[in-house]
């Protein structure tokens, strides 16, 4: 379970860094799961917070745009898409755990992507058969 929704309820603005789009208001605190049922727009640094799972509801993009900078992977940590996790050039989502879920798709539009993690073991990423990376 989710302990932020975007809904996009709010103003209506459709960014990250509004904090009436958000369920309960506020945006995310470290450490936070974040669910996005509606399109999202990221484009503030956010690299302090490390947040721990990320779930995009089918049909429904979170876009990282330039200035955008998110941390995801908590252990443990996983982001299932089921919709779209795109980032454009200038944005950067960095993933720290040891294991990736990837269940829709993740776009890169010149943005980064970091898999990245200090465990002494293996890193994986599991992909369902309809996913894509772009």
């Amino acid at each position: 379970m989710a302990d932020k929704v975007f809904d996009n309820l709010g103003n209506g603005s459709g960014t990250w860094e509004d904090p009436t789009d958000w369920d309960p208001e506020g945006v995310p605190a470290d450490g936070d799961t974040i669910r996005i049922s509606a399109d999202c727009t990221v484009s503030t640094d956010y690299s302090a917070l490390t947040f721990s799972d990320l779930e995009i509801d089918a049909g429904k993009t979170l876009t990282v745009a330039n200035g955008g900078d998110i941390r995801f992977g908590t252990n443990p940590g996983h982001i299932a898409a089921t919709g779209k996790l795109h980032i454009d050039t200038g944005g950067n989502i960095r993933y720290t755990d040891t294991y990736l879920e990837v269940d829709g798709t993740i776009e890169f539009d010149g943005g980064v992507f970091e898999l990245c993690s200090t465990a002494t073991t293996d890193t994986y990423i599991r992909m369902d058969e309809d996913s894509a990376i772009t």
